[in-house]
Formats: C-alpha cells, structure tokens, sequence
C-alpha cells in the first residue's frame, strides 16, 4: 500500500509480477511514469480521490467494474 517512485520502479514491479498483477489503480497523487508498468503488461487506472475522505460513487463503480 505504498505510492512507488521511479526510483524504486523495478522493485515494485518485481513484487506485482511474483503475485501475477495484471490491473494497478492509483487511488492517490500518481509518484511515478506509468510507462513502466504498462511495457510489462500491467494495466494503470486512475481513480483518485481526496486523500482522507471516502470515494465518490462513481470511482466505487468504476472500481467494481475492474475487480469484476
């Protein structure tokens, strides 16, 4: 639950590759290049919210989707 940086890119994306993480969402400020993740197969979605404060309804939606 942590928010990667570039800086520490290939250990993140060592760490979702060894659990089989296909789907990222970003639920805060992005810290990092996308770029990364997608050229190893890894889907971003953004869906940030206030920091603090519950999701409006339409990113918990939008988050339901994808899980499903």
């Amino acid at each position: 639950m942590s928010a990667p940086d570039n800086s520490s890119m290939q250990r993140c994306i060592k760490d979702l590759e060894k659990f089989n993480v296909k789907h990222l969402i970003c639920s805060c400020e992005k810290t990092y290049d996308e770029k990364s993740f997608v050229e190893r197969g890894i889907t971003v979605t953004e869906l940030a919210f206030p920091d603090g404060q519950l999701p409006g309804n339409d990113v918990i939606d939008k988050w339901l989707k994808i899980v499903d």
